[in-house]
């Protein structure tokens, strides 16, 4: 028995269509796009007999946190009982050693039950299943948990994406009607962890239209199963016009519905809706660029599901430009507004007269207290109140945010702001007193710890081993009480990390990236220079190379904090869940260039079409589709790379060309003339890096 990766080219992928076919009651539908996807990303894998025949298959996703899904696992029945189920669940787990976990749903009245414990899955909980009175359970496998993730908690297992499906989506997914396979794919098991498909209350004016009662009766019953959106009527209203406009719509009632549902999706704050229509798809960027909200076809929220929440929380196109945010001083007649951003759509820690009367004692003593409102076409999107009375913290006394993708976009940005500002101040130890819900996820997403005194997140910009940030994190705790807590569970298990075997390197990625500003020494991660124009740089990170400025003390609050960068695909040089430094090349307009300028982490890095990548990361930045198409000489069919960055941290001083060549030369013996990007060693990296952020040294 040979197990070997499966190519789409490979004729062992037309079998696992057949064999999953055969299976489909119980593996669920999946679109052949999806097992498309899973070849071309080397997560699927098949079985094959000594007679060539398949004899079974694993495919399973990679998500961006650190967790495996398997998807299916599939052994057809002549091969059944002959341990081939473990030999492709071992498979799986090698090939998805840089995770920290494996999971996987099924149904508790499926056989495959009883074989998951013994394969050594964990039961976690129970939930409904997506059919009448199915119950299903998550399994876990813990592939190289690290008990610093237990102290720096990350997002709450199975936070799914609310996304609208419009009427024909919805019959789609009706047994009884004609089968559609790609719709029927959001009822697999295993999307249930990321995407919650809801409806609108204008399906059952659709569902009213049929003519047979006992069908319309069955189809309302039906829809009364899904959760529906909260409906703003007024919003509606105002944004509904426009909504026909871009579609088109005639006077047909299901043109008319069409419109009613988009509408509806837009003023529930919805990110994604769900559609077949031609029409409406064709519709999808004018959407995006007047509402924000993504139009999809069902395909693509399962080619995509791993995005959909990292697009819900953070879209800095729409907050920062097309006339972008405005960040200025809070004055006495913001405060009631600003109240709201604690007590509209959420419960808050306190009473709402109780936060405007904390607002009004902030804003009467501005020596202490630094108010500041984040304004977006004249709506109020975030607020925060910054207290730096104590030496050593950077308190966040006030933090609030709108209920909308607007809202919590401004939540990730400002607080990751916030941390780097600290850093830069020598305040070690950022506290944020109880916010609302919304800016609790986003706190406990950015690494924060809930403690006895609010949330506290550590801000340190040292690069050391692990052992030695151990020792500066004692210091921190000791000299700070609402840290001592979290500083204490933090030094234990960093040094628990530097007597350790070593982790992988997802692993170390993620702990640095926890641990944000600092930087772990003999991580093991990739380290690169990339060159970038300075008319990129001042857009992506640099708001001040415009002005041929250096950075001052406080950096700008309308920089983004994720971002993309698109370059030629070769050379490919560059890869994900690493370090880069980032090289602004020579020009004489910007008297700052020809120096290295700021460092950031490289999260993905994707090769594809341009049209392919921009919709992908369209949401991210400064980018428009003719910068894009450049890059490719205008050619839709040529590749061109992407690659995710985060946690830019911008220079102190910038590292000019002259210095960078003396410590490359020092550490290759020889200079680099940087025309694309460059592998770098650990030590070189640190030896530049320090250079620019004067960070402490080991």
């Amino acid at each position: 028995m040979k197990l070997l990766l499966v190519t789409r080219r490979s004729p062992l992928f037309d079998a696992v269509l057949r064999l999953w076919r055969t299976s489909s009651d119980t593996l669920g539908f999946m679109p052949v796009g999806g097992f498309e996807d899973a070849a071309r990303s080397g997560c699927l894998i098949a079985a094959e007999a000594e007679e060539g025949q398949l004899a079974g298959y694993v495919m399973f996703r990679r998500t961006s946190r650190g967790v495996a899904v398997i998807v299916h696992l599939c052994v057809a029945p002549s091969h059944q009982r002959s341990g081939l189920a473990r030999a492709l669940f071992e498979e799986a787990k090698t090939r998805c050693a840089d995770c920290f976990e494996i999971r996987l749903r099924c149904r508790r009245d499926f056989p495959a039950t009883g074989m998951w414990p013994k394969l050594g899955l964990v039961a976690v909980r129970d939930e409904p299943g997506r059919g009448p009175d199915a119950r299903l359970t998550l399994w876990r496998y813990e592939l190289a948990a690290l008990p610093l993730f237990r102290t720096l908690p990350g997002p709450p297992l199975g936070s799914a994406v609310r996304v609208v499906i419009d009427a024909n989506v919805f019959f789609d997914l009706d047994e009884a009607s004609v089968v559609e396979e790609e719709s029927r794919s959001l009822l697999a098991d295993w999307v249930g962890e990321f995407v919650e498909v809801a409806v609108t209350q204008e399906l059952f004016n659709e569902i009213n239209r049929r003519d047979d009662p006992d069908n319309r009766e069955r189809q309302w019953a039906r829809a009364r199963c899904f959760p529906q959106i909260p409906r703003d009527a007024t919003r509606e209203e105002e944004v509904l016009p426009r909504v026909k406009e871009l579609l088109g719509t005639s006077q047909k009632p299901n043109s008319l519905s069409d419109a009613r549902q988009v509408a509806m999706t837009i003023a529930g704050n919805i990110t994604f809706f769900v559609t077949r229509d031609k029409g409406v798809l064709d519709a999808a960027e004018a959407l995006e660029d007047a509402f924000g909200v993504e139009v999809m076809s069902p395909h693509e929220i399962i080619r995509r599901f791993d995005e959909l929440r990292r697009e819900e929380e953070y879209r800095p196109r729409r907050l920062f430009f097309g006339g972008g945010a405005t960040v200025v001083a809070a004055r006495a007649e913001d405060i009631e507004p600003i109240a709201d951003l604690i007590h509209l759509g959420q419960s808050a820690p306190e009473g709402r007269r109780q936060t405007v009367g904390r607002l009004r004692e902030m804003l009467a003593a501005p020596g202490r207290y630094e108010a500041t409102c984040i304004r977006r076409e004249g709506d109020l999107v975030a607020a925060y109140v910054v207290e730096r009375s104590v030496a050593q913290e950077l308190s966040v006394p006030f933090l609030g945010v709108a209920p909308s993708a607007l809202g919590r976009t401004a939540a990730r940005h400002y607080i990751e702001a916030l941390v780097g500002i600290a850093a830069r101040e020598g305040r070690p130890v950022v506290r944020a007193d109880e916010p609302g819900q919304r800016v609790a996820e986003a706190l406990s997403e950015l690494g924060f710890s809930k403690e006895a005194d609010g949330w506290v997140k550590l801000a340190l910009p040292v690069t050391r081993s692990p052992e030695s940030v151990a020792a500066e994190v004692d210091r921190v705790g000791d000299a700070n009480p609402p840290a001592a807590q979290l500083a204490q569970r933090v030094a234990a298990e960093l040094r628990a990390l530097a007597r350790g075997p070593g982790v992988t390197r997802a692993s170390a990625f993620d702990v640095e990236r926890a641990l944000w500003p600092a930087k772990l020494t003999s991580s093991g991660l990739p380290c690169f220079v990339v060159p970038i124009q300075p008319r990129w740089a001042k857009d992506l990170f640099d708001r001040d190379l415009a002005q041929g400025t250096l950075f001052g003390a406080k950096p700008s609050l309308v920089l983004n904090s994720e971002n993309v960068y698109y370059r030629a695909a070769r050379p490919a040089v560059v890869a994900a869940h690493s370090r880069v430094l980032w090289y602004v090349s020579d020009d004489p307009a910007y008297p700052e260039s020809k120096a290295v300028r700021a460092c950031s982490y490289i999260d993905e890095v994707v090769i594809g079409f341009p049209k392919d990548l921009f919709r992908r990361f369209k949401r991210l930045g400064v980018y428009e589709w003719s910068d894009v198409f450049a890059l490719a000489n205008h050619d839709v069919t040529k590749p061109i790379m992407a690659f995710r960055f985060s946690k830019t941290e911008l220079f102190r001083q910038s590292v000019g060309w002259s210095a960078m060549q003396d410590i490359i030369k020092r550490h290759t013996g020889k200079g680099q003339q940087l025309q694309s990007p460059v592998a770098l060693s650990e030590d070189c990296f640190f030896d530049i890096y320090r250079r620019g952020v004067d960070a402490t040294a080991a």
